[in-house]
């Protein structure tokens, strides 16, 4: 655009007979309307040309984000599988995208009951490619007293070049007011399958083909996946109680699978396996792996061809009932003939067997054909329950709180982080000097004593600002992260799993975030409240997952969970200050400690009598020794026995300072019974320290609704704590030895199993 005696001339981008368009913009005097008219209309043309060409350039830059309006969508074809509350849930998601250009961001997910959130996740930066493709996501494990049928899954995207809504989704919990139990199983579409037989099979293996009078209040649900679809971290398979695979799926799983899913098994999980077919190499590695720790005359040998060649045992027995670390195997090794009746003891051993019953429970089942489970119900009255725990109408199916308060009595601190004394004489004789000497001769040398009604007040200000800055650093900087780690030891003295209980206080209202790598994360009730704005004053002091009028959750928003999961995330929350917040953090298998020798556990338990010392309920000299010289002098040391027997070696460390102790009586009662007629806990416990009481609650599972027919809970990593308990107290040939050791702020408790019979 040039400029030439007073015209501008404007190459607009067209040209007329080869002449350049020529905008006067004289003065009005001297041109006719017409003419002020042609060169608005020029200008404004000129202006759209210019917004025109911008607009393409934008959507050339930004891809079809504009040009085709939705950038991806979620495909409603993909079916979720049912989950189950108090575990985590994995979920897949087939996100089909516009075009061929890469799109980068951030996938958040907010599961909610209703209105109600229960959970927010935001994944890691993701890189997509159409047309289509796969993601994978373990939401963490949630509970809602409420008893929902579905939960609603919030899906939104935040690119960096666009942010789009992708809609609700519909999660269905597997029969909430159940007692119902997942069950993965793989399932080819490719392979050749016997499918008569395999429906046999796992109709045997449900749980309610033991309990015919149960059948009302319990259910199976099948969760049949294809076998690339299962999982490659053991974190994921805590959404299940059981596996079973068949021969044609086993050998068509890989080796990062087989690794996960021999983890989660030692961890607790139950695993029934036909290793039949043509194995690879991994494969045989695996069965190995499992059964390193069963018969003796059990060989696992593939022939030439790949296939298992029969040991001596396997002539006798076609089903072998195996134990690995906390978990289960039955192995069905015989492919050659037809499954025998789903009635013989030895299938009615094997799924008792696999559903963890009590060691009597089982010798009944497979003694008596027609015994029934339902009748081995422990005796638990039906007065007094709790009538804020949801109830179906039998007592299997009911559900005890889990008790965290005694968790936070312990792991409370003793107090905050203080202002030293020194640094607040400093700050006293710093504004004394001020106002005396500096002020007086100061001002007198500067014959400006007149000034001092101004340099007093000041000091003043300046003084009180500096005391309060001060101790605002000091006490927000009193953040308390206290823990007690449960870390289960398996039969190779490795150690099979990991949890930790860790308590946060903090001085000062903010958010507190925590680093969780290849675990899940799960925030826990405290049933405190000292200064809790999230909860009404109402309701302070009453147990955070029952309100007053029962079942009313009063609970402070969830954790915001940013990260891959389980494999690295984060976890922030919103905390309030003098307000204690108690968190669970599960691992399979855990991480190591620097500091952790190689325990031999065996050594440990030579020469030792453990009639003698459950007879005098205290540990002997010998073993009390070599744990102190192995895990320190500070060290604990319990066992625990069949039929409710128990020794500890008397220390008053036991006891712990923090505790808020209330009378013994009252902690002799499960939370969640409100009869004074029934204990859960030994009447001998009375007035023993707290620290055993509940170590001994959470080790040996008290006869009371699950635990009145199962010694053991597969691996959840949830708020409830029913997983905990891996002791049966049912079976002479187990006792339990459970050291523990202080180390910093937080205490470190061995559980190591012990199989004095066969």
């Amino acid at each position: 655009m040039k400029r030439r005696s007073g015209e501008w001339r404007v190459a607009s981008g067209e040209r007329r007979g080869g002449a350049s368009t020529i905008v006067d913009f004289r003065s009005a005097k001297g041109r006719s309307f017409a003419e002020r008219k042609t060169t608005i209309a020029t200008v404004i043309s000129m202006v759209l040309r210019a917004a025109g060409s911008a607009l393409v350039l934008l959507m050339a830059l930004t891809g079809p984000a504009f040009a085709q309006g939705k950038v991806m969508e979620i495909d409603q074809s993909v079916m979720q599988p049912p989950v189950q509350m108090g575990r985590p849930i994995p979920s897949w998601w087939d996100v089909k995208i516009t075009g061929s250009s890469l799109v980068e961001g951030r996938f958040e997910f907010q599961l909610k009951n209703d209105t109600k959130l229960l959970a927010t996740v935001m994944t890691e930066e993701l890189a997509l490619t159409g047309p289509q493709q796969r993601i994978r996501v373990l939401l963490p494990p949630v509970n809602d007293p409420d008893g929902v049928d579905q939960l609603r899954l919030d899906i939104k995207f935040h690119g960096r070049r666009f942010n789009q809504d992708l809609g609700s989704h519909i999660l269905r919990v597997a029969l909430a007011r159940l007692r119902t139990f997942m069950v993965l199983t793989a399932v080819s579409r490719v392979a050749p399958r016997r499918s008569a037989e395999r429906d046999r099979i796992i109709r045997r293996l449900a749980f309610e083909s033991m309990a015919a009078s149960l059948d009302e209040s319990v259910k199976t649900v099948l969760t049949p996946l294809e076998p690339v679809d299962l999982p490659q971290e053991p974190m994921a398979y805590c959404a299940y109680e059981m596996a079973i695979l068949f021969g044609d799926e086993f050998r068509l799983l890989k080796k990062p699978q087989l690794d996960a899913l021999a983890a989660w098994v030692r961890a607790g999980g139950s695993l029934y396996l036909e290793p039949t077919g043509v194995l690879e190499q991994y494969h045989v590695d695996f069965l190995r792996n499992l059964t390193a720790f069963g018969p003796g005359d059990l060989v696992i040998q593939p022939d030439s061809n790949g296939r298992l060649t029969p040991g001596s045992i396997w002539n006798d027995e076609r089903l072998l009932r195996l134990t690995n670390g906390l978990g289960r195997i039955v192995l069905h090794v015989d492919d050659e003939q037809p499954v025998e009746s789903m009635e013989t003891a030895a299938w009615r051993e094997a799924a008792a067997f696999l559903w963890r019953l009590h060691s009597d429970q089982i010798r009944t089942l497979g003694s008596q054909p027609s015994a029934n489970i339902g009748t081995l119900l422990r005796n638990v009255p039906e007065e007094g329950l709790d009538t804020y725990v949801p109830m179906s109408g039998n007592r299997f199916s009911l559900k005890v709180p889990s008790s965290t308060s005694e968790l936070v009595n312990w792991l409370m601190p003793e107090g905050v982080r203080m202002v030293p004394l020194w640094v607040l004489g400093l700050i006293l004789c710093t504004f004394v000097v001020w106002i005396g000497p500096v002020d007086y001769f100061g001002l007198g040398w500067l014959k400006a004593r007149k000034f001092t009604w101004l340099t007093f007040p000041l000091a003043t200000i300046l003084v009180t600002g500096l005391t309060v800055w001060i101790t605002n650093r000091y006490m927000s900087t009193a953040e308390t992260r206290r823990g007690l780690i449960i870390r289960d030891v398996g039969d190779d003295g490795a150690i099979v799993r990991t949890n930790r209980f860790e308590l946060l206080f903090i001085a000062s209202t903010r958010p507190v975030t925590t680093d969780v790598r290849k675990g899940v994360f799960s925030a826990m009730s405290t049933g405190h409240s000292m200064n809790d704005p999230y909860q009404p004053q109402m309701y302070r002091g009453m147990p955070r997952r029952y309100g007053p009028t029962g079942g009313e959750s009063v609970a402070r928003p969830p954790a915001r969970l940013q990260g891959r999961i389980p494999t690295e995330f984060t976890a922030t929350q919103d905390m309030a200050k003098w307000t204690p917040q108690l968190n669970r953090m599960f691992w399979i298998p855990g991480p190591a400690a620097n500091d952790e020798t190689a325990v031999d556990w065996q050594a440990l338990m030579e020469g030792v009598s453990l009639p003698e010392m459950f007879n005098s309920r205290s540990i002997g000299e010998g073993l009390r020794t070599r744990v102190q010289q192995q895990f320190g002098a500070k060290a604990l040391v319990a066992l625990l026995g069949s039929q409710g027997r128990w020794a500890y070696n008397q220390d008053a460390s036991w006891h712990l300072l923090n505790s808020n102790r209330l009378a013994s009586d009252d902690r002799n009662y499960y939370p969640g019974i409100r009869g004074q007629n029934w204990q859960a806990l030994p009447q001998e416990l009375n007035g023993h320290p707290e620290l055993f009481r509940w170590l001994y609650q959470y080790s040996a599972g008290v006869p009371y609704g699950l635990f009145s027919l199962t010694s053991q809970v597969g691996p959840t990593g949830g708020e409830d704590l029913d997983d905990l308990p891996i002791l049966d107290t049912s079976d002479p040939n187990l006792a339990l030895l459970i050291v523990v050791v202080p180390r910093g702020d937080d205490y470190i408790v061995y559980r190591k199993l012990l199989r004095t019979g066969k």
